[in-house]
This record gives structure tokens, sequence and C-alpha cells, in this order.
């Protein structure tokens, strides 16, 4: 019979689109300690966001789904990310050199089990035409960077894990 192939191939194509590599995390990039950050930082720059932007849109360029998720409570499924912001410094400005610095770390939980640990830092002074950019654009060059540094630090501790992208596909029934 010519269904039971059909069927069997339709089958297999659903459970390869559901295959996309999806994990949720914090709508926001909290600060691990407020007093750390530079009030300068706090006040005047939207760091969290931007970092949480940054990782979706670094993600999401690695076919990767990013689930922006509310709470900090860490799903007893799947991939869950938690990025902080450890530290972030802005000194300096146009005129006399930009000097900015943010810290990142990160905990990757699979199926609610704590998995591995990151930790980055990125530096700035402004890179080609720094003086014509201000702090908080300096801060989120260096957010936009460690962002591509978790994803590829995420995409090792996946290959070292050997975690599936997906459910294992379904074996196509014998004709």
């Amino acid at each position: 019979m010519m269904i039971r192939p059909i069927c069997a191939a339709l089958c297999l194509a659903a459970i390869s689109a559901q295959a996309a590599d999806v994990v949720s995390m914090p709508r926001t990039a909290a600060y691990s300690d407020i007093e750390r950050i530079a009030l300068n930082v706090r006040s005047e720059c939207s760091l969290p966001e931007y970092q949480a932007k940054a990782i979706q849109q670094a993600f999401a360029a690695a076919d990767i789904e990013v689930a922006a998720i509310d709470g900090v409570q860490v799903p007893a499924k799947g991939a869950y990310l938690v990025p902080l912001i450890d530290d972030a410094y802005s000194g300096g400005n146009a005129f006399i050199g930009h000097r900015k610095m943010v810290r990142l770390k990160a905990v990757l939980y699979i199926d609610g089990q704590k998995a591995a640990n990151f930790s980055g830092m990125r530096d700035s002074m402004g890179g080609a035409f720094g003086g014509f950019k201000g702090s908080c654009e300096v801060l989120e060059r260096c957010a936009d960077t460690l962002s591509k540094d978790l994803l590829k630090w995420y995409r090792a501790q996946r290959a070292a894990m050997s975690l599936p992208s997906s459910p294992a596909p379904l074996e196509a029934p014998a004709p």
C-alpha cells in the first residue's frame, strides 16, 4: 500500500519540523549584585534588557529559538539559561576616550538540573569612531560580543553533553 510510506514520511517531516533547538531564559539579564554595578551604568543604560535582547538575537541567528519567560523558576524540562550581569564599568567619554567593561555570568540548566557555568568579560574603548558613540552604546558593543561568546559556549556545552536538539525522531514503521 502506498498510504503507509506516505504516512511515515509525513510523520518524520512533522517531527523534524518540531526539532528546532529551544532554550528558555528570563526576559532580562539581571544584575547579580546591583551594588557592584556603577551608578552611572544603572541610571543611564538599560543593560539588563539590552543584554537579554542581544542574547536572543545571537541565538536566533544560529537557529536557536529563545523563549523569554517571566520569573526565575527553573523549568523541570528542557534547557534553561540564566544570564546575569556580574559587573559593568563605564569610565571616560567621547572626548578623552571610552573605558567600558561588562562581565557576564550564566548558568545552564538541563531538565531542572544545573549543568554548566559561563563566565565572560568584554571591554571596549569604543572602536573606530568611538568619539561619536555614547557610553551606553559602547557598553552595548560589549553586550553584543558577550552574547556571541555565550552562544559559542552554549554550543560547546551541548556538544560535550551530547544534548539532542530535540527529542529523538521516531523510526518509520516497517513496510
